[in-house]
């Protein structure tokens, strides 16, 4: 986020390195259990660029609103963007939905949104900020590749 806009960031985030594995561990569990859909940490380009991957992977849509994520007042734009370590984006089945908060019930979980149809969609509230279909948010992912 900061490199796109030519700025230094001011904080760099904290890790506690023990919840950290706890959560790793946990997210793993789960995958063996069969409760996740999907799941991807979060890493470089926050939340807005593992949603979009996630989104391009499965080929399915996506309605997200930011407004869900505790933010600490944070801008709509850092909220999407920024990097801190130790965060999944998940996808579950409604039928998994009560074992997965169960599961949980040790770390801070929201939920942001659904999967839906072949739109990509985030919004803070009612501002929409992002809304494209999954194959032209394809096709301008993978632009990027086109010389490799």
């Amino acid at each position: 986020f900061y490199h796109a806009y030519s700025k230094i960031g001011s904080k760099a985030p904290r890790i506690d390195a023990k919840q950290a594995r706890k959560l790793y561990e946990k997210m793993y569990e789960l995958h063996k259990k069969g409760l996740l859909s999907a799941c991807s940490s979060v890493g470089a380009g926050g939340i807005a660029m593992t949603l979009a991957k996630m989104a391009i992977a499965g080929q399915k849509g996506a309605s997200i609103d930011i407004s869900k994520i505790p933010n600490e007042s944070l801008s709509p734009e850092k909220i999407l963007y920024s990097e801190s370590q130790s965060r999944f984006i998940v996808s579950i089945n409604p039928e998994n939905k009560k074992a997965f908060e169960n599961e949980m019930n040790d770390f801070s979980i929201t939920r942001i949104g659904i999967v839906k149809n072949n739109k990509f969609k985030i919004k803070n509230k009612n501002k929409t900020m992002i809304n494209i279909t999954i194959s032209d948010l394809d096709k301008i992912y993978r632009a990027r590749f086109r010389d490799f």
